[in-house]
């Protein structure tokens, strides 16, 4: 038998000898990595989760008085038709309702928001025939912000001065230098309101359009020039502006016949106060004023909150009497527990992994080995900002999901220089040598695994944001891990001699015990497999199809995204558009109470407090929403996703509510209906219709929980007409229509602005006038600057429906069914759909041909993630093809590797079982991943066999490669699988998030080392086998056809 031939020389300019030769220049590399990584990691952005960039454009139209549909038909059609010819938009949405819409553009993610938002400002400005009375339009680009800091401040019943005192804390905050997002809201604006009853009207013979027009008239600011005097120009000026309550009230509005000279005040009623809308605002039962801090992108929620609570310390003794500032929300606290969580489990996992070293290789080889990734994760640091990836709990995860697989490089190398320092001896060349034999093998293993990862820092869905930071954090140790294996390690292997031990010790009784185990135990048994290579395979096979028929028939359900508990769940409710005020206010107390009474009951249950607070609020005339932060995790005796159950079988019975929502989940897209359903069309009757059966339809479903629709939009307006006599004494609907606007509205005649806001002053009537219906038949209306008459006088009222809420997509108008799936069912989300969509949608579209049916738009946006995974996953088989190609020198054996991807995932999904978790886009992430290390394993296993086919026959080369090999795969599996056994097992309700890639990596590893191992060996040779018999089955024909021809 012929022996392995040597390697005549190392490669003299090779990147391992510059290095070897030159510790010198490795040691400083090391150093400077080091200290840039110590430098960044003080500095780098700090976030709670990365955030996805969707660029959109929102426009904000305000238009007070007008309806949805005068709104829509006025403003918002003449909008989006000034924009259906602008390029870079792939959706627009409006939601219209009275007195404003809102109007989202979203732009295609590779369109700049900034040069977009100007090209539409410029189309905006061109719209001509926009109405006057409308607000000027706002339009600005989507914040990208993430909540830093919630802040309360309680005080006196006096909301007003509760509304002054808030403003000016709001504007302290916005002047410190970190802090740039400040929101106040719960709180109305404050107003001066200027009252004027039906009586005085008619007394007087005036409207309050006249007052109004006296007033802007004597309450301006007038120039009268500049005088040029020897000393200088002078400015003259009128100062008329009026805008307290005694310059307002001392105001000349006109004079009687008597020649008396009335003032405003006398006929009027000025005040200054909060605006004419309900609202409730209350912490723990006290009113309350409201302020989230935020950090936008480019800001760290740590520095921010620092900010905040330097504030705070130095504010709260300098608070008046009877107020108090409150921190209610402080995700940093939580942020640094999630984090220092995730480095524990870091730290953890890194020692299991030197554990596992040391019991294979030499302690100071595992040392060498260990320190790869203090170079490999500091590099990441220092190189993170660049990319645009912060430090937070997901990019965290990705420096534990790489834990084993950067050492892996540095293994198979510092194995093979030892064995050969071993066997002739330790020196620099020798140690090169060594190095260089597995220096090609082990860098395309590392440069397919990046291969592997790459595509997703492109990604756009709705998890871009933890693809990306994943992906650029396996990237970037990667990267540092194939300069630190090639530079820096091997120049610390030929420098640190390694003695020989003696026969006694325990290391050397082990690796002779190991070696024999090897050759008497092991290579016996592969023998024997690769004898029965067949049934093997099938067996294989097998394991592969039990795998997705678990996942096919929802033994093992999918959900996109992990669930995580909420550390401040909340209650959100939504009254039906025709509820009162009042019904509103009441509902939200009641469910407050039910949420005491929980609390309570889990008190007097468990000894343990959970609700720390209670803060309630409307969010406009039919929403509100109750929020309860808990106490700290580890103090609670259930999580929030118990407390919600509790809740939900707790919830008082309300009247007038549409629907109740609890949020006990942080990931947002969790908190929404598994199933989402549009329907556009242009004919609003059958739009209509369609809706309507689709509900009913889905209602009648046994796995539907819940259904909710935007469908029943409509409240109750009444229709101004006018009469004959109305007609004959020349009035004209717009004239009757400002009078009455006027009076139950308001005319705004001035606004000032004010250090903290914009202060608006209004002309209308007393607000007892205004809450009855009754009190419009006593209007006086003026028919001309002398005559008056009753509103009862000259229109009727009939009472209709109208919309209160308009929702359109691309011009169209759309409705939405959504609706949760039971609980026991929602692992079988996928197959509902499915079966939805093929049962009852094609019946419901063969009855309204002109109504599209779409997806909702969140489970749209999630099925093209999911398509674009699966690009992804295929851009990255063909670059790992293209590189194993290169490596291996074949077409054929890169197909061999790419097989064996498939059985690894499928330990992920065994994996899913044992442990209870559901699959997710998180657990296809750790698969992903898992495929890289799957890849390096075969390459290096199949590089080796490919040395050996040169001096032996086959059968000898796959059995001496597979055990020459062996021990390298076994330590890179079991280092990567218990390097991730801390997280796996980590009790803490915020490592649920990224639990699911942890399973789905380690066990897809686990399951890879019998694949490499047992599978990949029995590929090999049914590939040869193969091959060789297409040879001879080609060599039969040929001879065949030659003997045949003439």
């Amino acid at each position: 038998m012929k022996t392995v031939p040597e390697q005549k020389r190392p490669y003299q300019n090779s990147v391992i000898t510059f290095f070897c030769h030159r510790p010198l220049i490795a040691n400083l590399l090391m150093i400077f990595i080091i200290v840039m990584g110590l430098l960044s990691f003080n500095s780098i952005q700090r976030q709670m989760f990365p955030i996805a960039k969707s660029p959109e454009i929102h426009i904000q139209v305000k238009y007070f008085g007008a309806s949805a549909k005068e709104l829509e038909e006025q403003v918002v059609k003449k909008i989006e038709f000034a924009l259906n010819s602008q390029t870079g938009i792939k959706r627009i949405e409006s939601v219209v309702k009275q007195h404003s819409a809102r109007i989202i553009i979203a732009l295609n993610a590779d369109e700049s928001s900034e040069e977009k938002l100007n090209e539409i400002k410029y189309k905006l400005d061109a719209i001509a025939d926009l109405p006057n009375a409308m607000e000027p339009i706002i339009l600005q680009n989507k914040p990208q912000l993430q909540n830093a800091v919630s802040l309360v401040l309680t005080g006196p019943d006096d909301k007003l001065a509760l509304k002054r005192f808030g403003e000016h804390i709001k504007s302290e905050l916005l002047a410190r230098d970190v802090i740039s997002h400040v929101q106040a809201t719960n709180l109305p604006d404050v107003e001066f309101s200027i009252e004027v009853s039906r009586y005085a009207l008619q007394r007087y013979g005036v409207s309050l359009e006249d007052i109004a027009t006296l007033i802007r008239q004597q309450s301006q600011n007038i120039s009268a020039g500049q005088i040029a005097t020897e000393n200088g120009r002078i400015n003259l000026q009128v100062p008329a502006r009026k805008d307290t309550i005694a310059s307002l009230n001392s105001l000349p509005l006109l004079t009687t016949e008597q020649g008396e000279l009335l003032t405003l005040g006398s006929i009027a009623n000025v005040k200054q106060a909060l605006t004419e809308q309900l609202h409730l605002a209350q912490l723990n039962g006290k009113s309350a004023f409201y302020m989230r801090i935020l950090a936008d992108e480019s800001q760290s929620i740590t520095a921010v909150a620092q900010s905040v609570k330097a504030y705070l310390d130095y504010k709260t003794p300098l608070l008046p009497a009877g107020y108090s500032l409150y921190q209610l929300v402080d995700t940093t606290y939580y942020l640094e527990g999630r984090l220092n969580m995730m480095l524990s489990n870091l730290a953890q996992g890194a020692l299991l992994v030197f554990i596992v070293l040391s019991v294979f290789l030499r302690v100071r080889l595992a040392m060498w080995v260990m320190l790869g990734l203090p170079v490999s994760f500091l590099g990441a640091i220092w190189l993170m900002p660049f990319i645009g990836v912060t430090l937070n709990v997901v990019s965290l995860f990705a420096f534990i999901m790489v834990l084993g697989i950067v050492v892996d490089d540095a293994i198979v190398i510092s194995e093979s220089a030892a064995n050969e320092a071993a066997n002739k001896g330790h020196n620099v060349e020798n140690i090169i040598i060594g190095a260089s034999k597995v220096v090609a093998p082990a860098t395309f293993g590392v440069l397919t695994t990046m291969a592997v990862f790459m595509p997703f820092m492109f990604s756009t869905g709705p998890n871009s944001g933890q693809f990306m930071a994943i992906a650029g954090v396996a990237l970037l140790c990667l990267l540092f891990s194939l300069l630190e294996s090639k530079m820096i390690l091997p120049a610390h292997l030929a420098h640190s001699p390694i003695k020989p031990l003696p026969s006694t010790h325990w290391r050397t009784r082990f690796d002779a015990a190991f070696a024999c185990w090897l050759a008497e135990r092991f290579l016996p048994q592969l023998k024997q497999v690769i004898h029965f290579r067949y049934p093997v395979l099938m067996l294989f096979i097998g394991f592969l199809v039990g795998a997705v028929l678990l996942v096919k028939t929802g033994v093992i359900g999918f959900t996109a995204v992990p669930k995580v508990p909420h550390d401040f769940p909340s209650i959100h409710i939504q009254m039906d558009n025709n509820a009162s005020h009042q019904q509103t206010i009441q509902a939200v107390k009641q469910i407050e109470q039910m949420v005491l009474h929980v609390e309570q009951q889990t008190q007097q249950s468990t000894g343990k407090k959970l609700v720390k607070d209670t803060y309630i609020w409307l969010d406009n005339d039919t929403e509100g929403e109750v929020l309860a932060p808990l106490v700290d995790e580890q103090s609670r005796p259930f999580d929030a996703f118990e407390l919600a159950r509790r809740w939900q079988a707790a919830m008082p019975t309300l009247l007038g509510v549409k629907a109740i929502t609890i949020e006990s989940d942080v990931i947002d897209i969790n908190q929404k209906p598994e199933l989402s359903y549009q329907l556009y069309s242009d004919n609003l009757n059958s739009l209509t219709a369609a809706t309507h059966d689709l509900s009913a339809a889905l209602a009648e479903h046994q796995a539907i929980a819940q259904l909710t629709s935007n469908l029943n939009t409509n409240q109750q307006e009444w229709q101004i007409e006018l009469t004959p006599k109305g007609i004959h004494l020349g009035l004209s609907s717009s004239d009757v229509a400002k009078q009455v606007f006027a009076y139950f509205y308001g005319i705004e005649v001035q606004r000032v602005v004010t250090q903290q806001q914009t202060v608006r002053f209004m002309v209308r009537a007393p607000m007892n006038e205004r809450q009855s219906l009754s009190s419009l038949d006593a209007l006086p209306i003026r028919i001309n600057q002398h005559s008056q008459v009753l509103f009862s006088d000259i229109a009727t009222l009939t009472t209709t429906n109208s919309s209160h809420e308009i929702h359109t997509e691309q011009g169209k108008r759309t409705f939405t069914v959504a609706a949760f799936i039971v609980p026991s069912q929602k692992a079988q989300a996928m197959a509902i759909r499915a079966a939805i969509d093929t049962q009852i949608l094609p019946t419901i579209k063969a009855r309204y041909p002109d109504v599209a049916f779409d997806l909702g738009a969140h489970l749209k946006e999630q099925q093209q993630e999911q398509s674009q995974v699966t690009v992804f996953a295929i851009i990255a088989l063909l670059t790992v093809y293209t590189l194993l190609a290169i490596a291996l020198k074949s077409y054929r054996q890169p197909v061999l590797v790419i097989l064996v991807i498939p059985f690894a995932t499928a330990g992920a999904v065994y994996g899913h079982l044992l442990l209870g978790y559901p699959l997710s886009m998180m657990s296809i992430f750790g698969m992903i991943a898992a495929a890289g290390v799957v890849i390096n394993d075969a390459l290096v296993l199949i590089s080796r066999v490919n040395q050996l086919r040169d001096v032996m026959p086959l059968n000898e080369a796959i059995y001496q490669g597979t055990t020459a090999r062996f021990k390298a795969i076994l330590i890179t599996s079991l280092t990567t699988f218990i390097g991730l056994l801390p997280l796996m097992f980590e009790s803490s309700l915020q490592a649920q998030f990224v639990i699911p890639m942890a399973v789905s990596l380690s066990f897809a590893i686990l399951f890879s080392m019998f694949i490499s191992l047992i599978l990949l060996p029995c590929l090999l040779f049914i590939a040869y086998e193969w091959k060789a018999m297409f040879r001879s089955l080609v060599n039969v024909l040929t001879l065949t056809r030659l003997k045949t021809s003439p």
